[in-house]
Order: structure tokens, then C-alpha cells, then sequence
């Protein structure tokens, strides 16, 4: 940090012209990290479900995308109607609040979950990881469909 190279060069005996020059670069490199760590945008979750060889090969109906609607709060629509409808053309991308595939929350805004990505460290795993389990995930989401079918009518 800035603060353990301020304490490093108070030690040395720099002019301080040079001890400006490292406190900027430390900053610099600081800055630097803290963009790698940044959070990818819904725009970049929705090209790589779009263009990734081994995502495209899945149905991108697997893919939920939930929005937050002003009068009706959260909507979730399946991945292929909320990026071909023109019906969504006017939702802005941040009122995407989370992308599911199946059942799993795989993107979550406000909870710093990237698991396309693993850009975040609250991430943790990466979507090919979901891959190896999908027939877990389809058979949990029937499940999940069976009992609330049950319950409306019983």
C-alpha cells in the first residue's frame, strides 16, 4: 500500500522529487489492482452466454435474467426473450439485478457474485463448473416446477 511506501522511504534518504515519483507509483499499481478485481458488467455475462464456444452449445433459455421493474418489482424472463424482445429495449442494463441458469444464481449485482467471471471474490466457482453438473441442476429446477404445479392444484 501507499502507506508502507511512505514509511519505506522516510528510511532512505530521497530527494523529494523521488519519493513523489514512488508514492505515484504505488498508487498507480494500487489503481491498477483494484480494476482488475472490478465486477463484469450483465453486458459482458450476456456475450460471453452469446458468443463463448462452450456456453453456446447449452440452450440459452437455461438462463434467466431477473430485472427490477418499477411498478412490478422483480421479473425474471428467460435469457433469449429479454436480449430479443422489444418489449425490453427500454429496460436499462442497471436494473439487471441477478442471472440464473437453472436454479442457480450464477451473476448477483447487489451480492458481488460472479461465477461467469470470477471477478469478484465472493465468486466462487466459474460457470464451466456448473457445466459438469447440469443434469443435477435441470433435475433440481423440475422438481422445483413438479411441486409448485402441486400446490396450485391439488
Amino acid at each position: 500500500s501507499t502507506q508502507s511506501t511512505w514509511v519505506a522511504m522516510s528510511k532512505q534518504n530521497l530527494s523529494k522529487k523521488a519519493r513523489k515519483n514512488l508514492i505515484a507509483a504505488a498508487e498507480y499499481k494500487e489503481m491498477e489492482e483494484q480494476q482488475k478485481k472490478r465486477m463484469r458488467t450483465v453486458a459482458e455475462v450476456a456475450n460471453r452466454i452469446r458468443h463463448d464456444p462452450i456456453l453456446t452449445t447449452l440452450e440459452s433459455n437455461n438462463f434467466v435474467i431477473a430485472y427490477l421493474d418499477r411498478f412490478l418489482g422483480i421479473q425474471e424472463v428467460p435469457f433469449d426473450v429479454y436480449f430479443s424482445a422489444a418489449d425490453y429495449e427500454d429496460i436499462p442494463q442497471h436494473r439487471i439485478r441477478y442471472v440464473k441458469f437453472y436454479d442457480e444464481v450464477v451473476w448477483h449485482r447487489e451480492s458481488k457474485v460472479d461465477n461467469f467471471f470470477k471477478s469478484t471474490p465472493e465468486s466462487q466457482c466459474r460457470i464451466e463448473d456448473y457445466l459438469s453438473i447440469e443434469d443435477k441442476l435441470r433435475e433440481k429446477q423440475e422438481r422445483r416446477l413438479y411441486r409448485e404445479a402441486q400446490q396450485q392444484n391439488p
